[in-house]
């Protein structure tokens, strides 16, 4: 095809690219690795009749501490890919009801050595 402008005139080759074996192959490759990591992705998990997901492990409350340590030993242990539902308090432990006035809320006494509640350690 010849293509001509004001000064010049010049040919337009079209080029066709070709796809190199082992291109076709990596690209194959990725397809599948996608189609494969998509299915994963949207396998169902197991659900109660609510809808809801069922949890391999439960842990209750009463199970708190209040420091983040490592010589808390595990409350549970768990494989990997688990589902762990957990009971907690809210992070006042309590101290903060629902309806308080502001000057309930100013009179709360926080104890000194005091965090929020933690559940666990859990070991995967």
């Amino acid at each position: 095809m010849a293509v001509s402008g004001p000064q010049q005139t010049f040919d337009v080759k079209h080029e066709q690219k070709t796809e190199t074996k082992p291109g076709k192959l990596m690209r194959l490759i990725i397809i599948l690795l996608a189609s494969l990591h998509l299915y994963a992705c949207a396998t169902p998990l197991e659900t109660s009749d609510s809808g809801v997901v069922k949890p391999d492990y439960v842990i209750d409350r009463g199970q708190e501490h209040f420091v983040f340590s490592r010589t808390i030993p595990p409350v549970l242990r768990v494989p990997s890919g688990a589902i762990v539902e957990v009971h907690t308090k809210e992070a006042s432990n309590e101290l903060i009801r629902p309806g308080m006035t502001h000057e309930e809320y100013r009179a709360i006494e926080w104890p000194e050595e005091y965090g929020h509640p933690l559940a666990g350690p859990v070991y995967i």
